[in-house]
Parts: structure tokens; sequence; C-alpha cells
């Protein structure tokens, strides 16, 4: 039985809009878990294992996001740190799993060791269970912006929108959040200079997830997907958050990105045949980061994870030699 079926958010309707937006104030912002919730516990315990102190402030009322303590800079005892939290928004804790999640090696001696969730062939299915764990926490469904027809970030998510509609409490809670724009095919770093150019971009970057060299190799095809149909737009909307992979959680765009990753991934295995899926032998046998999963059990997100997308994006029709 199918959970929760995510939807291109130029499909929703204000009773949708509004079931996120509420459950994301109520459940993400205002939400928080104390120190005997086990999702803090096994935070601190990864985040000790990483030898990194966990962030427990962002103060987003200047020009650039501040976080405190300065991960980079910090010279005190960690563990005495990070055991010391007693409490913690729950958007707070997403962005440290996933900023912890990238302090692991890229390339661990051991093969079955926790490696870290970027640049490695662990992207795809870790990004997979951090997106449940933000429905666990919201509610609802994570829908997902399709830059691929709609290269502007949806109109309700854009930032003179949300900053009215996403609150704590009375304060406006991204009064100062920064985009450097909201087109990735306008701005300083647009990727292309028409819709056009872009769409052929993205389906030529389809049509290789089919080359002989990419289809069977999970390990290709998640560095493919990363590089060619998710990096760009991370650095095409720019600003404060969704330029640093450390803390890019912390705009509420970042989930219908990558929901829309997901859904790509998830498109292109279920247009597989039952031979090709068999074929690919590479799913990495590492310890995902914060998620006690293999790559190899979440593969078919509607089996195995009671996810559904709205739609299919593209077909093989495009592949000239299916």
């Amino acid at each position: 039985m199918i959970k929760y079926v995510r939807r291109d958010a130029e499909t929703l309707s204000d009773d949708q809009w509004n079931e996120f937006f509420t459950n994301y104030n109520n459940n993400i912002i205002k939400a928080k878990l104390d120190d005997t919730h086990p999702k803090l516990i096994q935070l601190k315990a990864l985040a000790n294992e990483a030898g990194r102190p966990i962030v427990t402030d962002f103060d987003i009322t200047g020009p650039r996001i501040v976080v405190t303590p300065n991960f980079r800079t910090f010279a005190g005892d960690v563990q005495a740190h990070n055991n010391a939290i007693t409490e913690m928004p729950v958007l707070d804790y997403l962005v440290n799993i996933h900023y912890i999640g990238m302090m692991f090696p890229n390339n661990p001696a051991d093969g079955t060791a926790k490696k870290q969730n970027h640049l490695t062939n662990i992207f795809l299915p870790w990004h997979r269970m951090f997106l449940l764990e933000f429905e666990e926490f919201l509610g609802s469904p994570s829908h997902y912006w399709n830059w691929y027809d709609n290269q502007e970030v949806p109109e309700k998510m854009k930032v003179a929108n949300i900053k009215d509609v996403i609150k704590d409490g009375n304060t406006k809670f991204y009064k100062d959040l920064n985009r450097t724009s909201e087109s990735i095919i306008d701005g300083p770093s647009k990727i292309t200079n028409t819709k056009a150019e872009f769409k052929e971009l993205f389906t030529n970057a389809w049509k290789s997830l089919y080359d002989s060299s990419n289809i069977d190799s999970f390990t290709k095809i998640s560095q493919h997907i990363e590089s060619a149909l998710h990096n760009n737009m991370h650095n095409a909307i720019s600003g404060d958050s969704m330029s640093n992979p450390i803390f890019s959680p912390h705009d509420p765009i970042f989930w219908f990105h990558h929901s829309f990753v997901d859904k790509i991934w998830a498109d292109f295995y279920n247009t597989l045949s039952d031979d090709e899926k068999t074929a690919i032998t590479d799913y990495p046998d590492n310890e995902m980061p914060f998620f006690n999963k293999k790559a190899k059990d979440i593969k078919d997100i509607k089996i195995d994870q009671k996810i559904s997308y709205q739609g299919l994006l593209k077909d093989r029709s495009l592949v000239s030699n299916p």
C-alpha cells in the first residue's frame, strides 16, 4: 500500500500547499527533539565518531547564514560539546545529519564502513533515505520541483512568499533567506540561456544514463545523476544555503529539488527491463551514516519505500537504441 504520492509542485492545490506549510511550521521548525530522543542520541554518536561538533544555532538575520559553533574552526572538546546538547529543533537535526554525513571518508578501506553522502556511490540511496526521514517528521509528502519543465522556483516556494507563511511563532523564520536567483536559466549562475537549451541539456544527460558504459553500473548511474542532473541546480539557485552543500537543507527548496532528483532515479530504474536491473551488480555494501540500510535494499522506491511519484518524467523513447 502506497503511503505517499509525491506530486509536481505546479499541480498542487491550495489545500496541499497549506498542508505542506502547516506541517513544515509545526513539525520541522517548531518541533524539537530532547536528549532522550533516539535520533538525537544517534546524531551525537555519529558526530562524535566523525569528530565534528554539532551545529546548535543558525543565525539567518544577516547577509550570510552564521552557524554556531563554526565547525571548521572549532577548537574545543567535540564530544563534551555534543554530549551536552539537551534539545534541538527538528530542522537543525536534519541539517546536522546532512552535514555530519559529509564528514565520513569518501573511499574507506573497509568496503562495508561508513562513507560520505556526496561524491560517492551512496549519494542517491542516502538522499532517498534523507527524504524519507524528512517525511517521517513532516507527516506528509515531500513534493517535487520539476525543473525540467519549470525552470523557475515554484511560485509558492519563492522567498517573497515563504517568508510570509513559514514562521516560528510570530517571527518570520525565513525573513532574510537569500538566493542568488530563483531561475536556473537566469541570474549570475544560470545553467543555460534558454528553456530549449536547458531541455536539450537534460535530455542528453537522460540519454547518457542508458549508455552501455553506464547502464550496468550503479556507481556510474549515481555519479552521473549527481554531477549532471543535481549539482548545477544548487549552484544556479545558490545564495546562502543552496550553494553550501553542508547546510543546504536549511533552504526549504532543497527538499523539492531532491525529491525531483530522486524521481529521476526512480523513473530511470522503472524504465529498465528485468535483465537490465539484474545486470546492475555494484550496489555499495557500505553502511550509510544515520540509515541502517544498504543501497540494494532501497532501489525500488514504490516497492521498498511505499512511495509513488506523480507521472513519468521520461521514458525510453528518447534513447536511440533502447
